[in-house]
């Protein structure tokens, strides 16, 4: 909200809470109904749009993460990464940082049947479990209750 995320409000101008799943209570905020992830995308890539010229951000796009690089005290100082075409040069290479922030998305491929997307592989846990990182609550993997698996017989999409 912060960055300009605009979340469904009630008429008081309080944002909407709604109840999903196996929920007890209201939680869950949306934005235009059904499109939250889009309206979060939207805030942060207009956020970085504002930042893009200051000559201390470097933003590169479309790369994957490799592993991440320490310094001698153990700290995050970077990552290597493989940067995959897109306008961009192919190829593997390190970025230098001042701090390491990991928004790497979920697990959920670590499942046979999961209706988390392909990309859901858990590569940046993995990544920070190598260099070290203490990882806690793994067991609030986001699952969807209301998913019915009906066997590999069948039709459609479970992936």
């Amino acid at each position: 909200m912060a960055l300009g995320a605009e979340f469904d409000r009630d008429a008081g101008g309080e944002i909407k809470l709604t109840r999903e799943g196996g929920h007890h209570r209201d939680r869950i905020a949306h934005a235009g109904g059904d499109a939250t992830g889009a309206e979060i995308s939207r805030a942060l890539i207009a956020a970085l749009q504002r930042v893009v010229d200051d000559p201390g951000i470097e933003v590169v796009e479309h790369a994957l993460v490799v592993d991440l690089l320490t310094a001698a005290d153990g700290s995050a100082c970077g990552a290597t990464l493989h940067v995959i075409g897109e306008g961009q040069v192919d190829g593997v290479g390190a970025a230098h940082a001042r701090a390491v922030v990991l928004a790497t998305g979920g697990l959920g491929q670590i499942y046979t049947s999961t209706t988390n997307p392909p990309v859901a592989t858990g590569d940046g846990m993995a990544a920070a479990l190598r260099v070290g990182a203490r990882v806690t609550d793994l067991e609030f993997v986001q699952f969807h209750p209301t998913v019915l698996f009906l066997g590999r017989a069948r039709r459609g999409s479970s992936r």
